[in-house]
C-alpha cells in the first residue's frame, strides 16, 4: 500500500478488535511509514493524537468521546504496532523511538503539520521522543503517568514486571495481564476498566504479545535524561492520579524537575488508570491545556 493511503478497516471485529457490548465505530488504516496502523480520526480544528500505553490499546476511547462533543479539535486515536490490527504484528522488539516515527509518519500521512501529543505511560515516552526528535511537529505534550523513573526505582521495578514476563512466556497470558493491571491499576482493574472500556480486560490478552515481548522489554533500552528533555521545547502538562504508586511519584518529580517548560496536575480518586478511572476529569484537563498553549 502506498504510504499515506487510508483505508477502512473492512474486518472490525477480527482478532476482538472490537470489544462486545461497544457499537462499531470503524478505524482507519494508514499507512504510516513502515507501518500500518489502526486510527480513529474525527473532527476538526487543531489536532490532538493519543498514544496509549503498556497492554490495553483502546484505554483513550472514552476520553476522546468527551472531547469530540465539544467539536473544537481533530482528535486522533490510534493503535500502536502490534495491536489490534496495526502492524506488522511484533516479530521483534518496536523501541520507542520507532514507535515515535510511527506517530510522525502517521501524522503525515493524515496531513497534519502539527498535532498536541497526549500520552499515557508507555505512550507518554512516545510523546517525549517524538517531542524530541520531531519539535517542529508538536504543538504541545500532555503527559498521563508517563513511564520515567528514577535510577534506584528501575532495577526493583524491572523484577516486578518480570514477573509478569514470565507468565507470558510460559503460555499463561491471562495471568500476566491481570497480575500487570493489578500492580499498576490495584484489584479492581478489571471493573475500572470494563465500565468505560467494555472488553478491554479480554482484549489485552489478545494483545499479551504486543506487551510483554516487545513494550515491556525495550523500555529498559530507552535512553532519556535531563540532556533530552532540554530539548523538549514545547509546552507540557504532567497528569498524576491521586492514589498512584510511590515510583510514578518519584518518576515525575524527576521528569518534572527536567523539563523547561512544565505544568503540573493532578486527578483525584485515581491510581495509574487515570484516564480510564476519570475520562471527564481527563478530558477537561487536556482541552484546557491545549487550548490555552
Amino acid at each position: 500500500m502506498t504510504e499515506g493511503v487510508r483505508t477502512p478497516d473492512l474486518h472490525p471485529g477480527r482478532a476482538g478488535l472490537q470489544p462486545p457490548g461497544v457499537p462499531v465505530r470503524t478505524m482507519e488504516r494508514v499507512t504510516a511509514g513502515v507501518a500500518e496502523l489502526e486510527a480513529d480520526v474525527r473532527g476538526s480544528g487543531d489536532a490532538v493524537v493519543f498514544i496509549h500505553g503498556l497492554g490495553v490499546a483502546d484505554t483513550f476511547a472514552p476520553v476522546v468521546e468527551e472531547l469530540a462533543s465539544a467539536g473544537t479539535h481533530r482528535l486522533i486515536r490510534y493503535r500502536r504496532r502490534g495491536y489490534g490490527g496495526s502492524g506488522p504484528r511484533q516479530g521483534r522488539r518496536t523501541s520507542i523511538e520507532e514507535h515515535a516515527a510511527d506517530c510522525v509518519a502517521l501524522l503525515a500521512a493524515l496531513g497534519v503539520p502539527r498535532a498536541h501529543l497526549v500520552g499515557h505511560s508507555y505512550g507518554g515516552c512516545v510523546a517525549l521522543q517524538a517531542a524530541v526528535d520531531h519539535p517542529e511537529v508538536v504543538s504541545s505534550l500532555v503527559l498521563l503517568e508517563p513511564a520515567v523513573f528514577r535510577e534506584p526505582d528501575k532495577g526493583p521495578l524491572r523484577s516486578e514486571l518480570g514477573r509478569f514476563v514470565a507468565l507470558h512466556r510460559a503460555g499463561d497470558d491471562a495471568a500476566a495481564v491481570d497480575g500487570f493491571w493489578s500492580f499498576v491499576g490495584g484489584p479492581d482493574w478489571r471493573e475500572d476498566m470494563s465500565r468505560t472500556v467494555p472488553g478491554a480486560p479480554e482484549q489485552a490478552v489478545v494483545d499479551a504479545a504486543a506487551a510483554f515481548d516487545s513494550d515491556v522489554p525495550s523500555a529498559p533500552a530507552w535512553r532519556f535524561g535531563a540532556e533530552q528533555a532540554a530539548a523538549v521545547v514545547r509546552p507540557a502538562l504532567h497528569v498524576l492520579g491521586s492514589g498512584t504508586l510511590p515510583v510514578f511519584r518519584a518518576g515525575a518529580e524527576l521528569l518534572c524537575s527536567w523539563l523547561p517548560r512544565v505544568e503540573r496536575a493532578t486527578l483525584p480518586d485515581a491510581n495509574h488508570l487515570l484516564h480510564v478511572q476519570q475520562p471527564e476529569r481527563a478530558a477537561a484537563l487536556i482541552a484546557d491545556f491545549v487550548t490555552r498553549v
